[in-house]
C-alpha cells in the first residue's frame, strides 16, 4: 500500500499556492490548514451573478460569465463541500435561479445556453443551434438530475407541488434510462439519490447499483484515458457506493499517488483540441481542482 510521501505532500501544497485559483487555494487552506469557511464561501461567490446563478468560468470548461444551470449545479456541490445551509445567502439565490430557469414544457434544464457558443469552450460544450442542447445534453439526467438533488437538499425554499412532480419526473428518467448509465449522467443521479425521499432515493439507489459494475472501470490503463475510476465515484469512505467499490479503491489509491506530476499536480486526463491559449488556462484551472480533491481523498483514505 503505497502512501504520498511529505516530500510529495510539499510538492503538491507548492503547486496548489503557486498555481491553484484563490477558490481551490482557499479550500485547500479550509481542509489542511485551519483556515475559516467563510474565506472559502466569499471566493465561491465571486463567480455567483446577481441573479444567482453561477458562471464565469466556474466548470472550467466554458467561460461563458453567465448564469447557466450546469454551473450552478457545480456552486452547489462547492456549498455542499461547505456545509452551507439552506438559509445562507449564497444557496437561497442559487436555489431561486434554478426554480427560474426550467423549462416548463419538458420538466428539465438546459445545461448551458447557446451563448456559450460565443465564449471559449470544450467541444462538448457547443450548443447546437438547432436542438438547442450541447453534446453532453444526450439524456435528461445531466444537469436535471442533480437539481433535482438539490432541490430537496433546499426543500424549505421549494414549493411541495413543484418538488413532488420534478421528482416523479426524476423517476420516469432513471426507469427508462438507458444501460448502462454513462459516468457523468451517474454523477448527477448519485448527487439526486443523496438527498431524495426514502422511498425515492431506495428506487434510484438501487438503479445505479444495477449499472455500477458496467459504469466503473477496473484497470489502470482505462483510468488513464478518462475511464471511470472507482475514486471518481467514492472519493470517500463515507461514499454512497463504497462497500461496492472496495475492493478496487486500494488499487485506484495507489494509481492515485503514481499520478503526481513532477511540479506536484495532478492535471487533467482530457483536452478541447481548441481555442489553444485558453485551455492551457482551464488545464492549469482543473489541475488546482483535481490536487486540492485528491489530496483530500487520499487523506480520507488514511493513505496521506
Amino acid at each position: 500500500m503505497k502512501r504520498l510521501t511529505p516530500k510529495a505532500w510539499a510538492r503538491a501544497t507548492r503547486f496548489v499556492q503557486e498555481h491553484a485559483r484563490p477558490l481551490e487555494q482557499a479550500l485547500w487552506a479550509y481542509w489542511f490548514g485551519g483556515a475559516e469557511r467563510d474565506r472559502v464561501v466569499a471566493e465561491l461567490a465571486r463567480f455567483q451573478n446577481f441573479d444567482g446563478g453561477f458562471g464565469h468560468g466556474l466548470e472550467p470548461d466554458f467561460w461563458l460569465p453567465a448564469s447557466s444551470p450546469l454551473a450552478t449545479t457545480v456552486g452547489l456541490q462547492y456549498a455542499d463541500l461547505l456545509d452551507l445551509p439552506s438559509s445562507h445567502p449564497l444557496v437561497t439565490k442559487a436555489v431561486r435561479y434554478l426554480l427560474g430557469s426550467l423549462d416548463p414544457h419538458e420538466l428539465r434544464w438546459p445545461a448551458v445556453p447557446e451563448a456559450v457558443n460565443l465564449s471559449p469552450h470544450a467541444p462538448w460544450w457547443h450548443v447546437d443551434p438547432a436542438t438547442g442542447r450541447s453534446a453532453v445534453e444526450a439524456t435528461w439526467a445531466n444537469p436535471s438530475a442533480e437539481v433535482v438533488g438539490y432541490l430537496w437538499q433546499h426543500a424549505r425554499l421549494v414549493p411541495t407541488v413543484f418538488r413532488d412532480r420534478l421528482t416523479e419526473r426524476a423517476l420516469s428518467a432513471i426507469r427508462s434510462a438507458s444501460w448502462p448509465i454513462g459516468l457523468h449522467d451517474f454523477l448527477c443521479w448519485e448527487r439526486c439519490a443523496r438527498f431524495l425521499p426514502a422511498g425515492a432515493r431506495a428506487e434510484v439507489t438501487e438503479r445505479l447499483r444495477s449499472s455500477l459494475p458496467a459504469t466503473v472501470e477496473a484497470s489502470p490503463a482505462a483510468w488513464a484515458a478518462y475511464g471511470a475510476e472507482p475514486l471518481t465515484l467514492a472519493p470517500a469512505p463515507d461514499a454512497l457506493f463504497y462497500p461496492e467499490l472496495r475492493a478496487l479503491i486500494e488499487d485506484n489509491l495507489d494509481y492515485r499517488i503514481d499520478a503526481q506530476g513532477p511540479e506536484g499536480g495532478w492535471w487533467p486526463n482530457w483536452a478541447w483540441n481548441q481555442y489553444p491559449q485558453a485551455w492551457e488556462d482551464a488545464r492549469r484551472a482543473w489541475a488546482g481542482i483535481l490536487t486540492v480533491r485528491t489530496l483530500k481523498t487520499l487523506r480520507d483514505y488514511g493513505r496521506l
